[in-house]
């Protein structure tokens, strides 16, 4: 039978799963928070079952520092089922393991998906805006509107797809600066350009997806250099 550990800051969550592990014949140890852990129980687990939100650390900064300590399984617990996520949970176990070779492949992987996940997101709303609208609306005014809003934005989609992986990176190696920057510059320019786009130049619906576009690009402006430094630095280890 195996030693499971589990850390969740749900406490009647931990009191279930270690009666139901138990029933079974494992030895479960359950903490509510990573300040709580030792080297010594984390060496003693043969799997590990991780809570993603967590007040304080989150998992993925709990996974960072228990990889350093156990190559025992981790099992994150989370209704997150996004690329970002994955690729931040996959960086959280590879930094803290030191294979950061495995983080480059990851990263690509990840990547790829996040690409072909945007294609089919926009080929559906493009192709299929009309159908979408009728959906929620009957009003053919509105869903004229609806149309011309869907099939401007999807033209964008593969910049929130590129810049969700690039932050799942950098969550994942722990410098949530560079996702707090992005994400502030995503949000004051995202606004500063609706503002000219409808006070100064009059547009309608359109300007809503233009300005997320300007969003995107002054995200990527940023976080590609930051990702490309990051990448030469660390030349020698991924």
């Amino acid at each position: 039978m195996a030693n499971v550990l589990m850390v969740d800051d749900n406490r009647d969550l931990c009191q279930v799963v270690q009666t139901a592990l138990e029933r079974d014949g494992h030895r479960v140890e359950t903490r509510l928070s990573g300040a709580e852990l030792t080297e010594q129980l984390c060496r003693w687990a043969d799997c590990i079952l991780l809570d993603v939100m967590m007040p304080g650390e989150d998992g993925f900064a709990v996974c960072r520092c228990i990889r350093g300590l156990t190559e025992a399984p981790i099992l994150f617990l989370s209704a997150r089922t996004d690329e970002a996520a994955v690729l931040k949970g996959l960086g959280a176990q590879n930094i803290g393991a030191g294979k950061h070779d495995r983080v480059k492949q990851g990263f690509h992987c990840g990547m790829r998906i996040e690409a072909a996940y945007g294609v089919l997101i926009a080929v559906v709303c493009f192709a299929g805006a009309p159908f979408i609208m009728k959906l929620f609306v009957t009003d053919p005014e509105v869903i004229h509107l609806g149309v011309r809003f869907l099939r401007t934005v999807s033209l964008f989609y593969l910049m929130p797809a590129a810049t969700n992986g690039i932050q799942g990176f950098f969550r994942g190696i722990g410098d949530l600066k560079v996702t707090l920057v992005s994400s502030t510059f995503n949000m004051v320019f995202r606004v500063a350009a609706a503002a000219v786009f409808v006070l100064v130049w009059k547009m309608e619906i359109e300007a809503l997806p233009y300005s997320y576009a300007v969003g995107w690009v002054v995200m990527l402006l940023y976080e590609l250099p930051m990702l490309v430094r990051y990448l030469r630095s660390h030349g020698d280890e991924l």
